[in-house]
């Protein structure tokens, strides 16, 4: 079978409400797309309001009689002061994800569904994918961390992007990239940037042909010029002025192969042949496109902030408001930018020039909404934030190992969270410092019951938790947590307030490894009130479909730590052999 990337498009999801019927929704993403996804309802665009989600996020109201009954749920993508640039706070979050499944190394859509009484998000939980804009980065973190070779990292990325099958994966890119933003991109704007595209992905092709054994270093030299010539004149429409927001993760995407190819000039060109004086050319060319790709960066980045600011609210009776406000705006600047920024920092073959292990890769975490409120802002709060809830624990170095919970009414009014020795995330205001167990963030209290939960581990996760099931109104109900082999641990459920909406909590492609706990609520006997989840790169996982494109397009045999995370079966063997059949046609 020829290797393919298959359908990765949007989906239309139905909502099932209590009393049976469904409630179409009409065609929405899922990638990216957070909020109380409860009840959606699409909103269009307008001159005006260019930046707002295509998305309407209604209130959802508890059925208990709290005085905070009426939960937030703000529908702007918008930035953060208070969790600012520097210190972002991001998340896919609550988002179901743009699961999909693959049949052999076929990646191909399935349709999630928004159901279950009580409006429950769910997605399928036995499938786990990425998306294309994932792959990447799951591709570019292996590629990284093995001993560099010429073409190495480049290849699977071309594998992905431009597959030895007509299909058009790059609009499977813009479906995602739309998805995430909450925007449609112009057509008229695409259109040039789809014209470049043919002629990126054939010269990629034959420099690949050339430095996979093909060519002499004068071919190869003088071929890279050539491919090098077609991404630089093609850079420029990846960055349009007018559309920079929107067009910003196609860019990220666009600047970590340009780097990827210059890499290798620094690297080897000076095995190719070239004088003194033209490698240094080459080294400088480099140096500044990779200057100028950052500052782009900043900019679009910074601009896109500029515009938001003015509109955000206060924190808030809740202490929730600015959070949620500035929460999708944080979320798109981890996994639409920063992420890929991180990636191409680290391509600089100056800096970098040997193998970068992922473990020091430094990712930003990644946050979901607020649940619950956090109305009864007590004296340890305070000390912690001034201006309302926030991430407060980030990047872990192993995943929770257990979770102690005293109970008070079955709600809990202790919750630990415990990670093995020296292990535990860094703290909110001391980089330096890690914790290897913490709390809710409120004054102390004792519950009657306890119980422990011991969470299970696995030899191929750093972390050992995908995300969490719950149940939230005014504060946080019922909670589970969805481990890496999809089974759940059942922490909580305060069954005797009813009501309230059911959410299934991950960000794609990454764990969740912090529960960010703010302040308890006297009304409902002082449980755990408020919780945002915190969400890490595994820097050890690796997605059967991403190993499977490593291995069908590397060049050379792939380091054995690698090859013992792929399963290696004849059909693969014969997609390999496809492949370089496909890119030696060239």
């Amino acid at each position: 079978m020829p290797y393919k990337l298959s359908e990765l498009s949007p989906r239309t999801q139905q909502l099932e409400v209590e009393g049976g019927g469904n409630r179409e929704l009409g065609t929405l993403p899922v990638y990216g797309v957070s909020g109380l996804e409860s009840w959606v309802e699409q909103q269009p665009q307008t001159a005006e309001q260019p930046y707002l989600l295509s998305t309407k996020i209604i209130p959802e109201i508890m059925t208990s009689p709290s005085p905070a009954a009426r939960q937030l749920g703000v529908g702007d993508i918008v930035s953060g002061v208070g969790n600012t640039v520097g210190n972002t706070v991001s998340e896919v979050g609550n988002t179901v994800g743009n699961t999909v499944s693959g049949v052999g190394n076929t990646i191909s859509d399935v349709g999630n569904t928004i159901s279950g009484v009580g409006d429950t998000v769910s997605a399928d939980p036995t499938i786990d994918i990425p998306p294309v804009m994932d792959i990447i980065k799951f591709l570019m973190v292996k590629g990284l961390g093995s001993i560099p070779e010429i073409g190495g990292i480049l290849a699977g990325i071309v594998g992905a992007l431009w597959p030895d099958t007509p299909e058009d994966v790059w609009s499977k890119v813009r479906a995602e990239v739309e998805a995430l933003i909450g925007q449609k991109i112009d057509e008229a704007v695409y259109s040039l940037i789809a014209a470049k595209l043919p002629g990126l992905g054939d010269a990629s092709k034959l420099y690949l042909k050339l430095v996979a054994g093909h060519g002499t270093g004068d071919a190869i030299r003088t071929q890279w010029v050539a491919t090098n010539t077609v991404y630089t004149a093609a850079a420029s429409e990846f960055q349009n002025p007018k559309f920079e927001w929107v067009l910003g993760p196609l860019f990220a995407i666009f600047s970590v192969l340009h780097m990827t190819l210059l890499r290798d000039a620094v690297l080897y060109g000076q095995k190719w042949g070239w004088s003194p004086d033209d490698y240094k050319v080459y080294v400088q060319f480099t140096k500044d496109t990779l200057d100028k790709y950052l500052a782009y960066y900043d900019k679009v980045l910074k601009n896109r902030y500029n515009v938001l600011a003015p509109g955000q609210p206060a924190v808030g009776s809740h202490n929730i408001d600015n959070y949620q406000y500035w929460q999708e705006y944080n979320q798109q600047l981890v996994v639409a930018f920063d992420d890929y920024r991180v990636l191409v920092r680290y391509l600089d073959p100056i800096q970098h020039p040997d193998a970068t292990k992922p473990t020091d890769l430094p990712f930003q975490d990644a946050y979901s909404l607020a649940y619950g409120t956090a109305d009864d802002w007590d004296g340890t709060a305070s000390l912690w934030s001034g201006s309302g809830v926030g991430k407060a624990y980030s990047t872990p170095l192993t995943g929770i190992r257990e979770i102690y919970i005293e109970l008070f009414n079955y709600g809990p009014r202790v919750l630990q969270v415990r990670h093995d020795a020296g292990t535990g995330p860094l703290i909110l205001g001391d980089p330096s410092r890690r914790v290897d167990q913490y709390g809710i963030i409120a004054d102390p209290q004792q519950g009657k019951e306890t119980k422990t939960t011991k969470l299970k581990t696995s030899p191929d996760y750093t972390y050992s938790v995908k995300g969490a099931k719950l149940r939230s109104g005014s504060i946080p109900l019922a909670l589970s947590l969805l481990m890496y082999d999809d089974s759940e641990e059942w922490l909580y459920d305060k069954f005797v307030v009813p009501g309230a909406q059911h959410y299934t909590v991950k960000i794609e492609g990454r764990m969740l490894t912090t529960l960010n706990m703010w302040t308890t609520s006297k009304f409902y006997d002082y449980n755990l009130a408020c919780i945002i989840f915190g969400f890490s790169r595994d820097p050890k996982y690796l997605p059967p479909t991403a190993g499977r494109i490593l291995y069908i397009t590397s060049i050379n045999e792939l380091p054995p730590e690698l090859k013992n995370q792929i399963t290696v079966t004849p059909e693969l063997e014969a997609e390999r052999k496809a492949y370089w059949n496909h890119i030696n046609s060239y």
